[in-house]
């Protein structure tokens, strides 16, 4: 092993004490096995530092990061960014695993491909392929930029590998809902993703999983301010800003109409009832729709 490694696994970690330990052992298990395993405790209460703790002294590839405050997963990731040694970033959150074969694909991919910054595989969501919105995106190899992820967000943090880039990090803020989307959004405007369709490795979609215990106001509000954050802190074109603002209100719209909040739905869609940027897209009617039944 070089005294650099390819790879950095990073795994932000906040009271998983019982799941993390597949987790774990999907990294350890992997067919490629230059890498450094970067597990950062997000200041949890569970025992989770000690199973952590207890890992890194039977592998020396694994180091633990032990955070004092509890900070979110945006400043967990970035920690172990600013500690990575590795050629290339990986990421898997502590609830997922990695099929055997993610690092060496993504290393072909890398020595295929060795003028793109990075790259992304397929995903299995509890063991079933990833739906996505437009059928392109289940082709063997495409290439994704911003315009992929204006109106939708096909990728999680588990399926993507990127060179270090000093200009890409995650919010400084903590956001707990969207700051993939915020990420994904800020990555693929400066560099290309090139995705392939072999899945490597799978999401488990679980009652404790963030996505299902956050309350539709909390969703919303983060959904928005990564929305703004993105549009604030990069210099895209006018066009492009508010469709991106577009999109939010409307699947903030119905998300409050998930929920029974058709007040707070109301509030978005009569903004484009006179003002109707919204009418292309099929969410406003799907919104609609919602709102009368």
């Amino acid at each position: 092993m070089s005294s650099r490694p390819f790879f950095t696994v990073i795994t932000p970690v906040y009271n998983r004490s019982e799941i993390v330990v597949q987790t774990i052992l999907s990294v350890l298990d992997q067919q490629f096995s230059d890498f450094e395993y970067l597990l950062v405790n997000d200041a949890s209460t569970d025992g989770s530092l000690d199973v952590l703790k207890a890992f890194a002294q039977q592998d020396q590839r694994i180091k633990v990061i032990d955070l004092e405050e509890n900070e979110g997963r945006c400043y967990a990731r970035n920690e172990g960014l600013k500690h990575a040694r590795g050629e290339w970033i990986c990421y898997l959150d502590s609830d997922d695993q990695y099929y055997i074969d993610h690092l060496s694909t993504m290393r072909n991919l890398i020595k295929k491909n060795p003028e793109l910054k990075a790259f992304a595989t397929d995903q299995h969501i509890n063991g079933v392929l990833k739906k996505y919105r437009r059928k392109t995106l289940h082709a063997d190899i495409i290439e994704l930029t911003l315009n992929d992820f204006i109106e939708d967000n096909p990728l999680t943090a588990n399926q993507l590998c990127h060179a270090p880039l000093p200009d890409i990090q995650w919010s400084n803020e903590r956001i707990p809902i969207s700051e993939d989307w915020l990420f994904m959004r800020s990555l693929s405007l400066r560099y290309p993703i090139l995705k392939t369709a072999i899945v490597t490795n799978n999401l488990r979609d679980h009652d404790d999983r963030s996505m299902n215990t956050t309350d539709p106001e909390i969703f919303v509000y983060y959904n928005l301010l990564a929305a703004n954050k993105f549009i604030q802190e990069n210099l895209v074109p006018a066009f492009i800003s508010k469709r991106i603002r577009v999109y939010t209100d409307l699947l903030c719209a119905n998300v409050y109409l998930k929920y029974g909040m058709k007040k707070n739905a109301f509030k978005i869609f009569k903004r484009y009832l006179v003002r109707p940027s919204a009418f292309v897209y099929a969410l406003f009617y799907k919104g609609i729709v919602k709102f009368f039944l």
